[in-house]
């Protein structure tokens, strides 16, 4: 079983090349705590990270448990999600951070089938500036992320005495949380997409808003189809109803014209 003890003296071991490997990180944006989270099916938790003065808070106040941090289930398979935090701390684990001189993080998680990562990016309170880079240069964090992983190859492995067991599996949703996200887009479903003067108030239903905000990301029929789980032949005669009614019978001419015009929300 992977215990609190010995992952904790993993860390203090590791620290040292932790933080030399980050030093780009300090000199570029200011980034002070930065870190790699690995967790798998069977809750073991693997942590390397820098700053040996907050790595002794984590492990004191077991905040390795922070369930809601942590939780993987949001996460689509071999997917990447972005967090920030940023603005008023709200947890305790979140506040103490905030105490100890540490915010306005970027929060990257991935998960694959057997497992799922969490890496984080941190500064002082006073250093807003770093959440420009976070939102206009996203890959510099994306490349800094595959770096360390070339790095540390040799101690991301999960080994049970550098690893944390975890009280819950950080792969099961939170209490209620899918039903409570179901029912809102049940109660709050929006079945025409209204554009506006600007596009001479065109109304389009849902399927052909999906079926054009598709083609304006460059998916084929084939490719829209397999999205929206409808036919080729279907998802035409939606882009043949759009044509209709906006008068324009290329598709090409069709992207030109309504290029970003259609929400994400039509997913």
């Amino acid at each position: 079983m992977g215990s609190p003890l010995s992952a904790f003296q993993f860390n203090q071991t590791i620290t040292p090349l932790i933080e030399s490997i980050g030093l780009p990180l300090l000199k570029n944006f200011g980034i002070t705590h930065f870190g790699h989270i690995k967790v798998n099916n069977d809750g073991l938790m693997l942590r390397l990270a820098n700053y040996e003065p907050w790595n002794k808070i984590y492990f004191q106040e077991e905040f390795y448990n922070d369930e809601k941090l942590y939780n993987m289930s949001w996460v689509p398979l071999n997917c990447k999600k972005r967090q920030m935090l940023i603005g008023q701390p709200n947890t305790p684990h979140q506040k103490i951070l905030f105490e100890n001189g540490l915010w306005n993080f970027l929060l990257i998680y991935e998960r694959t089938e057997n497992e799922g990562t969490f890496t984080f990016f941190g500064t002082t309170p006073e250093n807003a500036s770093v959440i420009d880079y976070y939102i206009n240069n996203p890959e510099a964090f994306d490349h800094f992320t595959l770096y360390f992983k070339e790095k540390t190859f040799p101690h991301l492995e999960m080994k049970k005495d550098r690893c944390i067991q975890l009280n819950s599996s950080p792969f099961e949703p939170q209490k209620n949380e899918e039903d409570t996200l179901e029912n809102f887009y049940k109660q709050t479903e929006i079945s025409k997409f209204h554009l506006g003067e600007s596009f001479g108030n065109l109304t389009l239903s849902k399927r052909e808003a999906q079926c054009l905000y598709y083609l304006l990301k460059g998916q084929s029929a084939k490719e829209i189809a397999k999205c929206l789980r409808l036919s080729p032949r279907t998802v035409e005669s939606f882009l043949d109803i759009i044509k209709r009614k906006t008068g324009i019978h290329s598709k090409t001419k069709l992207i030109e014209r309504f290029y970003n015009a259609i929400p994400v929300c039509v997913d």
